[in-house]
């Protein structure tokens, strides 16, 4: 009896021990944003998206305002792209993802994502041709941590100038279809 006490005991503490790790995990984010916040402060963090809620609520007929107050006031999902390289997207009240395209050498900021998102990335290679035949390489990497999904899409298109690149921070409680693919990875890219 005791050694089965003693057994439940020392899962118990392990299990809790667990679980207090887990609470206490910073959530991923880019740029001052971090997945979960809530809209009231994203924002705080985004006077440009303040602004144009506010002009929303003074003229909530236009059409664009419908989505966007339905996000913030109602939690409904939405889509809001500001003036810049980031987009974000609001579902039940809270940040779910972060998309952000910027110019960098892709070494470069897979290590720095490294740094702030952990292990090296999964890395997979995606051939691509054009209508002329001209044949190149485009990569994704892809990081893992407990509450989203990170992806750095890099076109290497040679008909664009430079190398864009492609960053979405996801969060993990998104539904799988509401996950962004490759193929939506490539179309913006190309934009």
């Amino acid at each position: 009896m005791r050694r089965l006490l003693a057994t439940l005991a020392a899962i118990l503490i392990i299990a809790s021990s667990a679980n207090a790790g887990a609470a206490h995990v910073k959530p991923s984010g880019i740029r001052g944003h971090s997945l979960g916040e809530t809209a009231a402060t994203f924002l705080s963090l985004e006077p440009e998206a303040q602004q144009e809620a506010d002009a929303c609520r003074r003229h909530s007929d236009e059409t664009i305002c419908a989505s966007l107050l339905a996000a913030l006031d109602a939690g409904q999902r939405a889509e809001i792209s500001l003036a810049g390289p980031m987009a974000f997207t609001l579902d039940a009240g809270k940040l779910v993802r972060l998309t952000m395209s910027f110019d960098a050498v892709v070494d470069t900021a897979t290590a720095e994502l490294t740094k702030q998102f952990g292990p090296q990335p999964r890395k997979t290679t995606i051939p691509a041709q054009n209508l002329q035949g001209a044949k190149w390489k485009n990569q994704v990497f892809a990081w893992d941590t407990p509450d989203a999904r990170v992806t750095l899409y890099e076109d290497n298109d040679p008909s664009l100038q430079g190398h864009r690149l492609l960053l979405v921070v996801e969060s993990r409680t998104q539904d799988q279809h509401n996950t962004i693919s490759v193929q939506q990875l490539a179309a913006t890219s190309s934009e």
